[in-house]
């Protein structure tokens, strides 16, 4: 295997470690702050109920649907870039001047 491609696949993994500690930081947060503080949110109302009740009961699960989507849609651009990248590589010469024709 050549340098530039363990360098273009460390690459390519760091940006999948930097995403998912990112996603897991906001449903640590989300998790771990919201209970912690209930107290201290619950005079903020969303409809009639309070802040703490309603991320309990409704917020928390949309925002974890909301980081599963988040995750999908980015891993799967940052996949499409990598194999593009990766395929376009392992052409050779004469197959990238068919496509150029």
């Amino acid at each position: 295997m050549e340098i530039e491609e363990i360098r273009r696949r460390q690459q390519y993994w760091r940006q999948v470690c930097r995403l998912t500690l990112a996603l897991l930081s906001v449903w640590l947060l989300v998790t771990l702050l919201v209970p912690w503080y209930a107290r201290d949110l619950s005079h903020w109302l969303i409809g009639r109920f309070p802040f703490d009740y309603w991320m309990s009961a409704q917020g928390a699960i949309m925002l974890y649907v909301l980081l599963i989507v988040v995750y999908a849609e980015v891993m799967d651009r940052l996949d499409r870039r990598w194999h593009a990248l990766h395929a376009h590589e392992s052409l050779s010469a004469s197959e990238l001047s068919r496509l150029h024709d």
